[in-house]
């Protein structure tokens, strides 16, 4: 599992840095070129359904899938990360989610195959505190 932006960035430095970057999920690729619109750095504060309340930061990245053209290139995703990590302290430490195609993602693996190279996405679990306390035997929350 790929779970910060520095972890992003590590294994991406790995990778030849001529070869396309495709995304990628258990059902679907992007096809053709890519954008990554922004960087976004976020503060998250959360009121769970039991009423328990924590913080986060998380970083993400907003992708729009073009389908035209061709992939962007490991080795200038790379550069745009880099950038984005020298504007804002601590990014690299950041929880790391992707946007894309109206969803939410987490980033399982990224690999050098076929001639690409792989981001793969597994959907962003929704954490629900009551539904771990009820599977751990004890009463609904809520």
């Amino acid at each position: 599992m790929i779970d910060t932006y520095s972890d992003l960035q590590g294994r991406l430095a790995q990778m030849t840095p001529s070869l396309g970057v495709i995304f990628a999920t258990e059902e679907a690729r992007t096809q053709g070129s890519w954008h990554l619109t922004r960087v976004t750095a976020v503060a998250l504060s959360h009121i769970h359904c039991d009423g328990a309340q924590d913080t986060a930061e998380e970083v993400v990245l907003d992708i729009l899938a073009a389908r035209l053209g061709t992939p962007m290139e490991a080795g200038r995703f790379s550069h745009i990360l880099a950038q984005a990590a020298g504007r804002r302290d601590g990014i690299g430490d950041l929880a790391l989610r992707v946007s894309l195609w109206s969803a939410r993602w987490q980033v399982s693996d990224l690999r050098q195959a076929d001639g690409d190279v792989a981001v793969h996405l597994i959907p962003d679990p929704a954490y629900c505190r009551g539904a771990a306390k009820m599977a751990e035997g004890a009463p609904a929350c809520c």
